[in-house]
């Protein structure tokens, strides 16, 4: 009863994070999303800033192909900073988070539906740097939240099963949230 309530509460305050994040951004920034219109500009400056370099050296770093595939990887990179998912999720969905990767990597008994998650949270942030703009933004938002929340919960309920539970922490966790989320607002 205790760990259904406690599930309860940090569903809720992840679903209230990303609605707050939605009513405060009109869009995703323009850093999240993939763009070649300055690239040649920069590989430029990269050519003629290697001096004392050999010229296959440069050209092998400084293409547009490898450009491109950095570019993506800093954008992929954004969705998980510690500062979108702080507000994208809240604490106690970084900590769930947290502890089903520890729970998904070290233990050897997996769940078909675990890998069906981990897949969703490691592709929809490329379908967003990539399809910007095809749906309206709280529609994008709430499918972008979907396995981040669902990730973060399934470790929870991992945790609840292996009886690593501390009240106070996860009391704290819970605490450390609510008033993060006050005071950013």
């Amino acid at each position: 009863m205790r760990n259904k309530f406690f599930l309860i509460i940090i569903t809720a305050i992840q679903i209230l994070a990303l609605f707050r994040w939605i009513a405060s951004n009109s869009d995703f920034p323009n850093n999240f999303y993939y763009s070649s219109f300055d690239l040649h500009l920069r590989l430029m400056e990269s050519i003629h800033n290697d001096i004392n370099n050999p010229i296959w050296v440069v050209r092998l770093f400084h293409n547009k192909f490898t450009g491109s595939i950095f570019d993506v990887f800093a954008c992929y990179l954004q969705f998980w900073s510690f500062q979108f998912l702080l507000n994208f999720i809240s604490i106690t969905g970084i900590v769930g988070i947290l502890i089903n990767f520890y729970y998904f990597f070290f233990e050897r008994k997996r769940e078909k539906i675990e890998f069906i998650f981990l897949a969703l949270l490691l592709v929809l942030p490329l379908l967003e740097i990539f399809f910007l703009n095809k749906f309206a933004f709280v529609i994008r938002s709430v499918i972008m939240a979907i396995p981040f929340i669902s990730w973060s919960i399934l470790g929870y309920l991992k945790l609840f099963k292996k009886g690593g539970l501390n009240i106070l922490f996860l009391s704290g966790i819970i605490l450390l949230s609510l008033w993060f989320m006050a005071v950013k607002m």
